[in-house]
This record gives C-alpha cells, sequence and structure tokens, in this order.
C-alpha cells in the first residue's frame, strides 16, 4: 500500500518524487524481506509450530515415505514379450519396483496400473536392488540384452 501513495506525488509532478518513490519501495521491500525469512524462526522462539510428530503428512511425503530408489533402469519391452498387450497391474512386478515413465512413440506417458505394455515400449524403472532388478526383467519375460542397468 504504501508504493501506491508513493505514486500520487509521481502523478502530481511534486519536486523530488522520484526520490520519495524510490525511498519508500526501497523501506517495503526490505520490510517484506526481513519479515517473510523471519516469521518461521519467530515461530519456533515463541514455541508456536507443531511438532514434527504432529505435523500432518502432505502427498509427497507419503509417495517418498519408502525411502529413495537406488537403481535406474531402461527396459525395452520386445515384440516376443509375455507382458506385451497386458495392463501394467496384471503383470506382478516387485513390491519395490517403480515404472517411472514409459516412453512410446517419442511421446513420455506417466503410466498407471490400467496403462497395457505395447512391444517397443522403453520403461523407465526405478528400484531398491539389483535382486529385484533381476525379478523384474524375469517377470516382464525380457531377455538380457534388452535389460540395461544405470548402476
Amino acid at each position: 500500500m504504501p508504493i501506491v501513495f508513493a505514486t500520487y506525488p509521481l502523478l502530481a509532478g511534486a519536486e523530488k518524487a522520484h526520490k520519495i518513490f524510490n525511498i519508500v519501495f526501497f523501506i517495503s521491500l526490505t520490510s517484506v524481506i526481513i519479515q517473510g525469512t523471519s516469521l518461521a524462526v519467530v515461530a519456533k522462539w515463541l514455541h508456536l509450530t507443531l511438532p514434527e510428530s504432529k505435523k500432518p503428512l502432505t502427498r509427497n511425503d507419503i509417495e517418498l515415505s519408502d525411502g529413495l530408489k537406488e537403481m535406474l533402469t531402461q527396459i525395452i519391452i520386445p515384440s516376443a514379450s509375455k507382458s506385451a498387450g497386458k495392463p501394467i497391474v496384471e503383470l506382478g512386478l516387485p513390491k519395490a519396483t517403480l515404472i517411472a515413465i514409459l516412453e512410446r512413440e517419442n511421446k513420455y506417458i506417466t503410466p498407471s496400473g490400467s496403462t497395457v505394455l505395447l512391444p517397443g515400449d522403453k520403461l523407465t524403472i526405478l528400484s531398491n536392488n539389483k535382486e529385484d532388478i533381476k525379478q523384474l526383467y524375469e517377470t516382464l519375460d525380457i531377455k538380457p540384452k534388452t535389460f540395461k542397468s544405470g548402476n
């Protein structure tokens, strides 16, 4: 609001109006920066924040609660694979394995359980360990030559 008031002398053509506007703008900006950055610190100091154990979980907290995945792998679905033509939910993938991206005909798709795999689909997969990856390409009936590990 002070910046709006500082424009009135500019509009009226008052002497040193630019200097007044610059001073008001600087003070307003500095005030916002100081208040914005110190608000969380002061709230903690006054014990007005929730303890970590009582904070509600956000969607990201829930999705990332399994921990970070260690392996990134890309698998191309061959035409002879038993998994071609089946929805992802019917494949019985290892529990700690996540199909992050599906590339089909140079388009990227975020797969869901109902996404049907087609021959030539390139899957980018996140997993916790090599055993899950081995189980994955056995489940997908993928030969080792089409299995490419990121590690």
